[in-house]
């Protein structure tokens, strides 16, 4: 847990949640949840520790990015609309990473893998999407 898990875990500790609700950042994301759907004014506490939160997932999403960066040369662009895909945005309930493009109208193109780096990496290939021509090489 980053410094910032642990300030959020005391938080709701100190507001008589404990045990499972807050062992991992994501038991903190649903408790906070759970808090607002209980108590809806308690909207300025639960924003706080969500930034805090955030603040920690942003802080492991790079330092992913910058552990897989010397293995991929970068990102393809999406084979379907040719704009820079988000990377290690979207996490499935199994816990999948993925690459995925958020500018479809009739939802995400997106590839995903047990980690970013084989998400990446199959995000890249050629042979998943039906093929649209060449695509751009978007530094990581």
């Amino acid at each position: 847990m980053r410094a910032e898990d642990v300030q959020v875990q005391r938080e709701l500790i100190n507001a008589g949640y404990g045990g499972s609700a807050v062992e991992c950042r994501g038991a903190m994301h649903e408790t906070l949840e759970q808090i607002l759907r209980i108590d809806p004014c308690g909207g300025d506490f639960v924003d706080r520790l969500r930034t805090i939160l955030s603040a920690a997932d942003q802080l492991d999403k790079s330092a992913e990015l910058e552990r897989v960066r010397p293995e991929h040369l970068g990102v393809k662009a999406c084979p379907d609309c040719g704009h820079r895909p988000d990377i290690g945005y979207l996490v499935s309930s199994t816990e999948e990473i993925y690459v995925s493009c958020m500018n479809h109208q009739d939802g995400a193109i997106a590839f995903g893998a047990a980690t970013l780096s084989e998400a990446i990496a199959g995000w890249n290939h050629d042979d998943w999407f039906p093929p649209q021509g060449e695509r751009v090489l978007y530094h990581l």
